[in-house]
């Protein structure tokens, strides 16, 4: 069973390197070199560096509830009955955190689009990477087996490709699921 599981992942993340080394290349290539747009590559590029260190600020809102949970979680069984829910709590705030700075990289990079008449491909892969980049970059400062820091980084990157594939393919606005003619 662990050696199917990790076939599993390892199909997985095979492709999602791959889009985590070539995206924002790729989509800062399209747009300088064919549409001649340089102030979009460059933002996303100082977005890029500046985004793990700001993005620390609203995770520490996640201590508010993790202090006091693994506090209680040593307390014995009924504190790890009171505490549990306040580390769920942390963790949520966490994902929370995560789930709004993809939605407003990705809605901005649409906003970009309306504003330009080019394929809207290079600013959703610009966006992958601005919108994974922080998170995989602050992943990798943890200790490998700690799935806490993996885990949402992998959902983070598979919800960034659908979201290409929901808005690029199929047309639909980010913040107003329905197709936009």
């Amino acid at each position: 069973m662990a050696t199917l599981f990790t076939t599993i992942v390892t199909i997985l993340t095979i492709p999602l390197v791959l889009l985590n080394f070539s995206s924002g290349i790729v989509g800062a290539g399209w747009l300088f070199f064919i549409y001649g747009e340089w102030y979009t590559p460059l933002y996303a590029f100082v977005v890029s560096l500046v985004a793990p260190f700001a993005l620390t600020f609203p995770l520490m809102l996640s201590m508010i509830f993790i202090v006091p949970g693994a506090f209680l979680f040593e307390k014995g069984f009924f504190g790890k009955v009171i505490g549990f829910p306040f580390l769920i709590l942390g963790s949520l705030v966490t994902w929370v955190v995560i789930t709004i700075w993809g939605i407003l990289v990705f809605d901005y990079a649409e906003i970009l689009f309306s504003k330009n008449p080019y394929d809207i491909i290079p600013y959703l892969l610009l966006a992958y990477s601005v919108a994974t980049s922080p998170w995989s970059y602050m992943a990798s400062k943890e200790s490998p087996d700690n799935i806490g820091a993996i885990i949402p980084n992998i959902f983070n990157q598979i919800a960034a490709v659908i979201i290409i594939y929901i808005v690029g393919i199929q047309k639909a606005d980010i913040l107003i699921i329905g197709p936009t003619y």
